[in-house]
């Protein structure tokens, strides 16, 4: 049966990759909408490309409200398992080489936003049931899977389905790294306001969603004497533009996905520092973005005095990702990914002490999950990823969060492995999911897709 799935894998590769490329040429950015499309017209028509392509393989379609697709394979009578993954993607950001929606194919790889977060892994989910249905094994169990519109944006889509839905009775998010991600941190969106409003900072831009961190970022002050003089003593590295009474600051970064910081440049940070070092601003400005370049500094939490780590899912994260001005009032962003055995609300409580002048209002918090590494379905995926591949790691947990964390009975697993992106030349910062130029290595698709569908049977045989 391993050499007959090897066999139906590679026969495939050409296929899947071209059905990979006809979603990440639909732009899907999560909106907020009304009526037949509640996340927008992209996620509408990406939803649409892939219920198609699932119906032409012969699988049973379906979808919830526009927010989830459903497919399912005919076959046992037994408990449900289902595989998750979203359709929905962060917006593109800047510094691209590559068209951001090309769906580019470079050698081994598929470039564009979506390709490996996670329109990539959708599909070869999809094609794990196709397989499965074109094996004509006789199955214990149900199967379907669901992708869904809003992941990237609170995941709205899963709250909703599973409350007017059933869940399936085991869940596998295709939306992570191998092996078994059985645990995922907390997730809290905080934004600082400044109690004071900004007088000569006239303007200030950074960040686009929470969950990147910022690889530019714009300041705009009034051109007044003092600020024309300080642009002097600002590094090259900030560059500015004087037109109409005004002086428009800019740094570039380096963006990273702010659960796995480490390595990136938060452009925001570093526009906040050069303007407080230069001392371009006096007083109550200058207070303010004191502070500010304080807070965002690092991505450890010390500056916000909320650092903290255990043994099972290592230290918290703090990102501030964002920027706006707030009816003239300075306003940051933060995405923080704590400890499962952390409390949220005391570390929300530890900010707001070390935040003086700031107003600390909560946008977003949900509590992490973790699942013991002896559970049948945790031990069960290990045993067909380890058969697969030699790979001797154990399962474990993560800053990333995925729908595992919202549905009951549920692990991550895949499709992530390592490979090299060395032969695309990008550079440092380039081909990640959430960055520029993502890309998507196909032949390490291919190995998940092998991977689990010897674990969808595998799951068939070990879960009661």
């Amino acid at each position: 049966m391993q050499e007959t799935i090897r066999r139906w894998v590679q026969a495939h590769e050409e296929e899947l990759a071209r059905d990979a490329a006809r979603l990440v040429r639909i732009p899907s950015v999560s909106e907020p909408s009304q009526g037949a499309q509640p996340y927008g017209s992209g996620c509408a028509q990406v939803l649409s490309a892939f219920l198609e392509l699932a119906e032409g393989y012969g699988l049973k379609t379906s979808h919830f409200e526009n927010r989830v697709g459903r497919l399912e394979l005919a076959g046992g009578s037994g408990p449900c398992i289902g595989l998750w993954g979203h359709l929905d993607v962060v917006p593109e950001g800047g510094g691209w080489l590559y068209p951001p929606y090309g769906a580019k194919r470079t050698g081994d790889f598929l470039i564009g936003r979506g390709a490996q977060d996670n329109k990539g892994p959708c599909v070869a989910a999809m094609y794990a049931l196709r397989c499965l249905q074109e094996l004509d094994r006789p199955l214990r169990h149900r199967f379907c899977m669901l992708a869904g519109c809003s992941e990237e944006t609170g995941m709205d889509d899963v709250e909703r389905y599973l409350a007017a839905n059933p869940a399936p009775d085991y869940s596998i998010v295709a939306d992570c790294g191998f092996p078994v991600c059985h645990g995922e941190k907390g997730l809290g969106e905080v934004e600082l306001v400044s109690r004071l409003p900004l007088q000569e900072v006239i303007g200030l831009t950074a960040g686009t969603v929470s969950n990147v961190v910022p690889d530019e970022a714009q300041m705009t002050l009034r051109a007044v004497p003092r600020v024309r003089a300080g642009l002097r003593a600002l590094p090259e590295e900030i560059s500015s533009v004087e037109e109409e009474g005004r002086i428009t600051l800019c740094a570039k970064g380096l963006s990273k996905h702010s659960a796995f910081p480490q390595g990136s440049l938060n452009a925001l940070h570093l526009l906040l520092h050069a303007v407080c070092e230069a001392g371009l601003l006096q007083g109550e400005d200058a207070r303010i973005l004191e502070s500010a370049a304080r807070l965002s500094g690092g991505w450890d939490g010390k500056a916000a005095g909320i650092a903290c780590e255990d043994s099972v899912s290592g230290p918290l994260t703090c990102v501030c990702a964002a920027a706006r001005l707030k009816e003239g009032r300075a306003a940051l962003t933060f995405n923080i990914r704590y400890p499962v055995t952390a409390d949220g609300k005391e570390w929300l409580q530890k900010m707001e002490k070390s935040a003086q002048g700031w107003e600390l209002r909560v946008l977003h918090l949900s509590g992490g999950y973790y699942m013991p590494p002896d559970t049948p379905l945790v031990e069960s995926l290990m045993r067909s990823y380890r058969a697969a591949t030699g790979d001797m790691r154990p399962p474990y947990v993560m800053g990333g969060g995925t729908y595992a964390r919202r549905i009951p009975n549920a692990v991550a697993f895949g499709p992530g492995l390592p490979y090299d992106l060395s032969p695309l030349g990008l550079p440092d910062g380039h081909g990640g999911a959430h960055a520029p130029d993502e890309a998507l290595h196909i032949p390490s698709l291919m190995k998940a897709l092998e991977i689990y569908v010897q674990a969808l049977l595998a799951l068939d045989e070990d879960l009661g």
